[in-house]
């Protein structure tokens, strides 16, 4: 079971790790000394956390996001071609070298990266993986001839990433799959968009490090058939925050990277999109990868020995020296990635009217954040 959250401010929980383990700590005291963006971002959110307007702005999204109509699914779907072709714009990711790329969208739904993808190359063929409406995912509603859809959930193709039988004492082994869709197509570009869904519903085990296990699983899953100098677009959380630590430094050794965050949707929070452009998935690091995820995603998904009470409450928690080698060697790269998107988060939350409401109230700088959990 996941700590109680129910002290933390809804804008903490939103914009903060839930939780703090040891490797986090190291992170975080490396970029404040070393980045001035980056230490103003950590301030803002402290006043942020503090605000009871923030609170009300992030709970009234979220009420608007569960009770959302056919109108307000158009405006998401709308947003996200938006996003789509700003990437684009930003980072050349559509470039390909022929006009009928073959592209992969994972976790798709409403399809706005599909549709920016087809209205710039309509000869392109998209393959989709999509949670089904009726289990929680969106709709679709990115609409070619040359879109395929198979509807399921992506974290449950056990076979795909290396596990034939499921333990025998795992709660729901039904739920595994042993499909492998579009396992003989290599892609030139893959988009692994997946979130983890309120209106999805989990047993109490899977409430655990879900997000960690939808991740590995687009990795895995994309990883097996992105086509040699392809281009995967992943969608992260924090940048300061152990997993993306480590994700940003494995892709640095078989891809060229950059990352992007844009100017407005979802500014205010910490996601931002890994682009790894000019993959090689066959280089001993990528196949070491590979391998570390398939492990991740069995420890995530059935625990020590089968054991679903056992499945980690966080990554990390180890002695540091691991996250310290690593930014001995990456640090000051890191901290180039991370400029530009700790700008945008800062400036949106320095612009939202509840951390001007609270820089007017003394007070606010008065209270102490609430110390974090781990989720």
């Amino acid at each position: 079971m996941p700590e109680d959250t129910e002290n933390l401010s809804v804008l903490q929980r939103n914009t903060e790790m839930v939780g703090n383990p040891r490797e986090h700590q190291i992170i975080e005291e490396y970029l404040s000394k070393r980045e001035p963006v980056f230490h103003d971002l950590c301030e803002l959110k402290k006043q942020g956390w503090a605000s009871a307007e923030g609170d009300k702005v992030f709970d009234e999204r979220k009420r608007k996001a569960d009770s959302v109509g056919p109108e307000g699914r158009q405006s998401f779907f709308l947003m996200t071609v938006r996003i789509g072709d700003e990437m684009a714009r930003r980072t050349n990711v559509f470039r390909f070298d022929n006009q009928s790329p073959l592209v992969l969208d994972l976790c798709m739904a409403p399809g706005g990266f599909t549709q920016s993808v087809l209205k710039r190359y309509p000869d392109a063929h998209v393959h989709a993986i999509t949670l089904p409406p009726e289990e929680g995912g969106y709709p679709v509603i990115a609409n070619h001839p040359n879109l395929s859809i198979v509807y399921a959930d992506i974290t449950l193709y056990a076979t795909d990433f290396g596990v034939t039988e499921i333990p025998v004492n795992h709660p729901d082994p039904a739920l595994f799959s042993h499909d492998r869709p579009y396992q003989d197509c290599r892609y030139d570009l893959v988009f692994c968009g997946g979130a983890v869904l309120r209106a999805q519903p989990r047993a109490e085990y899977r409430k655990v490090g879900e997000q960690m296990r939808l991740t590995v699983s687009q990795l895995i899953f994309a990883f097996q058939r992105i086509k040699p100098g392809g281009t995967i677009v992943l969608l992260l959380r924090k940048i300061e925050a152990w997993d993306t630590v480590r994700i940003l430094h494995t892709f640095s050794k078989f891809a060229a990277i950059k990352l992007f965050k844009p100017y407005r949707a979802h500014a205010i929070k910490s996601t931002f999109y890994l682009v790894a452009q000019s993959i090689l998935p066959k280089t001993q690091e990528a196949v070491k990868a590979l391998e570390e995820w398939k492990t991740l995603w069995y420890e995530w998904t059935f625990g020590v020995g089968g054991e679903t009470s056992s499945i980690p409450a966080e990554t990390g928690s180890g002695d540091g020296s691991e996250v310290t080698e690593i930014l001995e060697e990456y640090g000051t790269r890191l901290v180039e990635l991370g400029r530009p998107i700790w700008k945008v988060q800062a400036n949106a939350l320095r612009n939202s009217g509840f951390i001007k409401s609270c820089q007017d109230n003394e007070s606010c700088h008065d209270q102490q954040p609430v110390e974090s959990l781990e989720s």
